[in-house]
């Protein structure tokens, strides 16, 4: 019911406000406590969201990177009829019979 609609827009601007309900809650019952919670500053929330979305991304990007290059080298394999063979570590290219 909270989250039926298909509206992107309406569904952020709902778990913002659910998020602010909640902070408010939190501090109408948790007064004596909130001194725990003095680390939060806009700063913080700001380097916080910027170290791990580019953790993230890095790790997107690097999967990425290892799938194209996977895909491209049996591409080029195909492309020019070769068969790719490992002995002792080492890798050989012939033509395909």
């Amino acid at each position: 019911m909270f989250f039926s609609t298909s509206c992107k827009i309406c569904k952020i601007i709902r778990i913002f406000l659910l998020s602010v309900f909640l902070l408010i809650l939190l501090a109408l019952i948790q007064k004596d406590k909130l001194h725990y919670l003095k680390f939060i500053t806009p700063e913080n929330a700001a380097y916080f969201i910027l170290v791990f979305a580019g953790i993230l991304i890095t790790i997107f990007k690097i999967f990425e990177y290892f799938k194209n290059k996977k895909i491209n080298f049996y591409l080029l394999l195909t492309e020019y009829n070769l068969v790719c063979i490992q002995d002792n570590d080492q890798m050989y290219f012939r033509l395909k019979n």
